[in-house]
C-alpha cells in the first residue's frame, strides 16, 4: 500500500501567515565586499519567511536581513538562511533571534 505524500503546510513545524513588507538582504561577495539588496516579504512563520529578491543569493548562505518594523521602530538586523530558491522567489530559515528580536519580528508580520 502506498504512503501518503505530505503536502508542504503538513511539513511545517509553524503556520506561514501571509504580508507585504519591505526587507533589505545583505550578503557578502568578497572579503570586505557586502551587497545589499531590495526585497519584498510576502509570507512568514516563527521560523522564517518567503520573499521575492532583486538579485542572486545561493542556497545554503547564511546573509543579514534588515527591516524596519514602524517608523518610530529601530532597524532590526538579523541573520537566515537561504533554504530555497525558486526563481527570484527565496525561502530563509532565521538563526536563532534574540528575544528582543523575536518581539520586532512578531511586530513587522502584525503590521503587514
Amino acid at each position: 500500500m502506498a504512503q501518503p505524500v505530505a503536502t508542504a503546510a503538513e511539513r511545517r513545524r509553524s503556520p506561514r501567515e501571509d504580508c507585504d513588507h519591505a526587507i533589505h538582504v545583505v550578503t557578502k561577495q568578497g572579503p570586505a565586499d557586502y551587497v545589499r539588496l531590495t526585497a519584498r516579504c510576502f509570507n512568514r512563520s516563527d521560523n522564517g519567511f518567503a520573499a521575492h529578491v532583486d538579485g542572486t543569493l545561493e542556497m545554503g548562505k547564511t546573509v543579514g536581513v534588515e527591516f524596519q518594523p514602524g517608523l518610530s521602530s529601530p532597524m532590526v538586523q538579523l541573520q537566515a538562511e537561504v533554504v530555497h530558491i525558486n526563481g527570484a522567489m527565496h525561502g530563509f530559515k532565521f538563526f536563532a533571534p534574540s528575544d528582543t528580536q523575536r518581539i520586532f519580528i512578531s511586530k513587522l508580520f502584525r503590521e503587514c
